[in-house]
């Protein structure tokens, strides 16, 4: 029972972030890849989104993309195979392991470290649906590529913490604007605009139901006081002293009785000439202590 919850949870959990990623990675497959970019882009698919300097991936279009840059970039062809997953799904393989990587080079322009970052997100990243959670993750091979990669998203300003799901290196961001960020850096604009409008839509309305709760609240408090300014007038009443007042505490007291739900505010507004907020608590206020006297 254990196992089946803890596979329904990952179940749960691919669902959400799947077919949100699939929309974002395809944006970004789509824009045109700058020459000088391409080794970056490549480096950052393989080395810290493969394993072992290979990749095996679901999705065709980034193992072929992978497969072009290579070529491109080191004049070498390298064969697709396939292989069946545990569900009986089709795994696209690519075996770079022998390719002549110098990890000594830095990528020296922010376009092509934006690349390199891109290429990573290709081939280990995910994020989720903004309309359900806020997620943005790297699952890396080993944490000296975790350690390595952190460093270069933090000084891209991006915000980003670490963690280990055996047997991965996990990077992760749950901020919305630190993901609309990275979506904006990797240049999946697309992504990056729905962060941002599902992030101020959920403001806007975290803001409204704060704002009704807080008025619903009020209104309890002003009706629960009524109810007890009513109490003591009519035990005024009974007790014959509500005919010694004088008008100004009379017309407070019919006005209050008659309108429980309002506050002082309110109450002050139905009087003539109108009386203030202190004014009118003041007057209740003495209603009151007549009322406990008595």
């Amino acid at each position: 029972m254990v196992i089946f919850g803890i596979l329904n949870l990952i179940f749960k959990r691919i669902i959400i972030f799947m077919s949100f990623t699939s929309e974002v990675k395809t944006e970004m497959m789509e824009n045109k890849i700058k020459k000088c970019c391409r080794y970056a882009l490549l480096f950052g698919m393989i080395y810290y989104g493969g394993k072992n300097n290979s990749l095996r991936q679901k999705n065709l279009e980034i193992i072929t993309m992978a497969k072009k840059l290579i070529y491109s970039v080191f004049g070498i062809s390298i064969e697709i195979k396939e292989e069946k997953g545990i569900g009986g799904e089709t795994i696209y393989c690519l075996d770079a392991s022998h390719l002549p990587f110098d990890k000594s080079i830095e990528a020296t322009k922010s376009c092509c470290e934006a690349s390199l970052i891109k290429g990573a997100f290709l081939t280990c990243g995910m994020v989720s649906n903004p309309n359900r959670s806020y997620q943005l993750e790297f699952a890396l091979e080993n944490s000296i590529k975790a350690e390595a990669f952190k460093e270069i998203l933090l000084n891209n300003g991006i915000n980003i913490k670490q963690t280990q799901r055996p047997p991965q290196y996990v990077l992760y961001a749950k901020e919305a604007e630190s993901i609309s960020d990275m979506l904006t850096l990797m240049c999946a604009i697309k992504g990056s605009l729905c962060y941002i409008e599902t992030s101020v839509e959920k403001s806007v309305k975290n803001r409204i139901n704060r704002s009704l709760n807080c008025e619903n609240a009020n209104m309890d408090k002003s009706i629960e006081a009524g109810m007890k300014h009513r109490k003591a007038i009519r035990k005024l009443k009974e007790k014959g002293i509500f005919e010694t007042l004088d008008q100004s505490m009379k017309d407070i007291a019919a006005i209050r009785e008659q309108n429980p739900e309002m506050n002082l505010e309110q109450l002050g507004q139905l009087l003539k000439p109108p009386l203030s907020k202190s004014g009118v608590y003041h007057r209740l206020k003495k209603l009151f202590q007549l009322s406990e006297e008595s």
